[in-house]
C-alpha cells in the first residue's frame, strides 16, 4: 500500500467515524445502544471518539490584536478580512472561507 492510498483510507475512516459520533451525540441513545443499532464495534467507536476528542482539545484560539486586522472596502477588494502578521505573512480571507481551513493554515504557519 502506498503512502497516498494509506492517507486516503485514513481520511475516509476519520470521516466515517466523525459522522457516526456526531449522529450518536444527536441521537439521545447511549453509546452501546447506538453501536448495536448501527452494527458498529463499541471498542472502535470508543477509540475514534477519544481520538476525535483529543484532536478537538488540541485546538487553541489566539487573540489577534486589532492593529493586525484590516477590514477592506468591498468595492476595491475581493476579500472580507486581511490578517498581517509581523510583516511575514498576509492572509486574505474571502466571504466563502472555511473556518477550519483558516485555522489549519494559521497553525501550520506557526504565526501566532
Amino acid at each position: 500500500m502506498t503512502k497516498e492510498s494509506h492517507k486516503i483510507i485514513l481520511k475516509k475512516k476519520r470521516k466515517f467515524w466523525h459522522e457516526h459520533i456526531k449522529a450518536w451525540s444527536e441521537s439521545g441513545m447511549t453509546q452501546a445502544e447506538y453501536c448495536r443499532q448501527s452494527h458498529l464495534s463499541s471498542k472502535s467507536f470508543g477509540y475514534w471518539k477519544r481520538k476525535q476528542k483529543k484532536k478537538d482539545e488540541n485546538i487553541t484560539f489566539y487573540p489577534v490584536p486589532s492593529n493586525q486586522m484590516v477590514m477592506p472596502n468591498k468595492e476595491n477588494h475581493s476579500f472580507s478580512l486581511r490578517l498581517i502578521v509581523d510583516d511575514r505573512f498576509k492572509i486574505e480571507v474571502g466571504d466563502e472561507f472555511v473556518p477550519a481551513t483558516l485555522g489549519r493554515l494559521v497553525q501550520s504557519l506557526g504565526v501566532l
